[in-house]
């Protein structure tokens, strides 16, 4: 599973995805406005 972050229109992101077992596709799990603020370590 992997969790990312983005921000739009100055509004963060919260976007977890993760790979079907069954087909080997991308599955969002989660997608919506950030509840608390998100840090981005890997940006830049």
């Amino acid at each position: 599973m992997w969790v990312f972050g983005k921000a739009i229109k100055g509004q963060q992101i919260y976007i977890k995805l993760t790979i079907s077992k069954n087909t080997d596709r991308p599955i969002c799990i989660s997608f919506h406005k950030a509840e608390f603020p998100m840090k981005f370590p890997l940006q830049n």
